[in-house]
């Protein structure tokens, strides 16, 4: 019997191990997890802005060609901010590291 039961602690004790693993593995998976939704939204934003000065350079440009196809003394579409444009293209995308691993 003694020597039942020494095995069936081992045995304990190797699952406990075993699950303390799982539970390290879980909590590293949650934080990579929430690392990356951090990422998606941020990138989420940036096309969000893209998409915007999209809109309206394409919406500028339909004036534009509206007015070359039509009366010519009419006032020409407002030149758009291009500087703002440029800005925004050029503009570093927003990139993190990813979380180091706490073991």
């Amino acid at each position: 019997m003694e020597v039942d039961a020494t095995s069936d602690d081992a045995h304990v004790k190797r699952l406990g191990e075993h699950l303390d693993r799982l539970e390290q593995a879980q909590l590293h998976d949650r934080r990579r997890i929430d690392w990356l939704e951090d990422e998606l939204w941020a990138e989420r934003g940036v096309n969000t802005e893209l998409r915007h000065a999209l809109v309206q350079v394409v919406d500028w440009g339909e004036s534009v060609s509206e007015w070359k196809r039509g009366d010519l003394s009419n006032q020409a579409p407002q030149d758009l901010d291009w500087g703002k444009f440029h800005k925004l293209l050029e503009s570093p995308r927003p990139r993190r590291p990813p979380p180091v691993v706490d073991d």
